[in-house]
């Protein structure tokens, strides 16, 4: 078996992540796009936003800058203007081309260097395979939520 270069790989493994999730972020209905599941869960809304400032961060540690680091706490919930779905997925659309953005202008040599900030244990691929990791993570409690609310459809495929 060939092993396939890694660049190409992880653009792939981000780009798929990203469609996984806007298409399961499609499926829910606009009227639950904000509503807590149990009245406490998390809502879609969040997770949007999480992954969202999780995404403009790494992007930003991609091109070499040094964002603040990540707060603990509110910022994984959605401001009431980020509980309306389309400007919630606008906002998630621009950090996902920004992250995809990034991760194309690293230069090769660049690839296995540590990031700062944060996650400066991992390398520039590590990072950009962590992002696909986390936004899947999200698109999996989407997938409940969608459940939870009746629909047991894959949208991705």
């Amino acid at each position: 078996m060939t092993v396939p270069p890694i660049r190409p790989f992880v653009r792939k493994f981000l780009e798929g992540a990203l469609d996984r999730y806007r298409k399961d972020l499609a499926a829910i209905p606009e009227e639950k796009f904000a509503g807590c599941p149990g009245g406490a869960a998390r809502s879609a809304a969040d997770f949007t936003v999480e992954c969202t400032s999780i995404n403009l961060h790494m992007a930003g540690l991609l091109r070499g800058e040094t964002p603040a680091p990540l707060p603990r706490g509110e910022w994984t919930r959605a401001t009431p203007e980020l509980q309306e779905k389309t400007l919630c997925l606008q906002e998630f659309e621009t950090a996902a081309s920004q992250l995809i953005d990034a991760f194309d202008a690293l230069a090769e040599e660049d690839l296995g260097k540590p990031v700062g900030g944060q996650f400066s244990s991992m390398s520039h691929i590590e990072l950009a395979h962590f992002a696909a990791v986390h936004i899947n993570y999200h698109d999996g409690q989407l997938n409940y939520i969608q459940a939870f609310l009746g629909d047991d459809a894959i949208h991705w495929w």
